[in-house]
């Protein structure tokens, strides 16, 4: 039992239980973490990292023995199963129960899948945890040299270049007409095509993937126009938020009275659009809400608007 629980010991989490003694809070916090690391930045996973340029103990947030000062208890290489909001227990994937008094959800997202056949095969990597990175850096000490990086975003781009200056053959595939479409103007995307292309990566635009290919681990990814690429893939096509539907169920359950209960309170957890959508409209919280937004705060919860 703690007096606050934070489900996620990402960076969201990790600042969150900071603030909370930062602001004097002085009764029990635990974080849950689903990877056995204490806390760590993430963005140098696919820079410095990757690169070994750091050590991953310069990734750490805070110092591991920081938490233990601070009095916050780390449950790591654990998952949330369940929740019960009426008696404020949550289900953990040892079997094991655990009691909260405020709840913060936390979790934020994992790689997206690639939705063609074969995305499952051994050899496809994504870049979100230290273990992705670990794993995609042996294949290459293991003498792997053509990769395909899929996704023209921040990540596909820093890994194409960080993988290219390691000395590999790199081709990054982008779906969409540009690099960065979905985030910065056709000037800085040209910038970015341009100095990728100038360092040796085989950058191409409008270019759909339609399977990959190999039989248990990936040899090569088939484009919409019937060419293959011979590679090892790594995948940057953005994350999703966690699948929390089942997790929630008792929410669905509870609905709007629970929502009345709690009015002007903080419910203490992260919600979705897709959460708002399972109470039919009938709860909203202070900020706006798009597709696939997460919120790592405990938000206070009302009767929707009439407005």
């Amino acid at each position: 039992m703690a007096d606050i629980v934070i489900v996620g010991a990402g960076h969201g989490g990790a600042q969150c239980a900071i603030a909370l003694r930062q602001a004097g809070f002085e009764g029990t916090v635990t974080i849950v973490g689903r990877e056995c690391e204490p806390p760590y930045e993430r963005p140098p996973l696919s820079k410095e990292y990757f690169a070994r340029e750091k050590t991953f103990d310069r990734l750490y947030i805070r110092p591991p023995q920081f938490w233990e000062e601070k009095g916050v208890c780390l449950m790591l290489g654990i998952e949330v199963t369940a929740i019960d909001p009426a008696s404020k227990q949550l289900t953990l994937s040892d079997g094991s129960s655990f009691g909260y008094g405020k709840l913060v959800w936390a979790t934020g997202g994992d790689p997206r899948k690639l939705p063609v056949p074969g995305g499952s095969l051994s050899g496809v990597h994504g870049v979100r945890t230290r273990e992705d990175c670990d794993t995609l850096m042996g294949e290459i000490d293991g003498g792997v040299k053509n990769i395909c990086v899929i996704g023209g975003g921040y990540i596909g781009l820093e890994a194409a270049a960080v993988l290219t200056k390691m000395g590999c053959k790199v081709t990054l595939l982008e779906a969409l007409p540009r690099v960065l479409a979905r985030v910065a103007g056709p000037e800085l995307s040209a910038f970015y095509e341009k100095e990728h292309r100038d360092h040796g990566v085989d950058l191409r635009t409008g270019a759909t993937v339609e399977a990959l290919e190999g039989e248990g681990r990936v040899t090569g990814v088939r484009l919409g126009d019937g060419s293959v690429i011979v590679s090892v893939t790594d995948t940057g096509i953005g994350i999703a938020p966690e699948d929390q539907e089942a997790i929630f169920e008792e929410f669905r359950q509870v609905g709007t009275t629970y929502a009345q209960k709690r009015e002007g309170t903080g419910l203490g957890l992260t919600l979705t659009k897709r959460f708002v959508e399972m109470h039919g409209g009938r709860i909203w919280v202070e900020s706006e809400l798009t597709k696939g937004s997460t919120f790592t705060f405990t938000l206070p919860i009302k009767p929707w608007p009439t407005n």
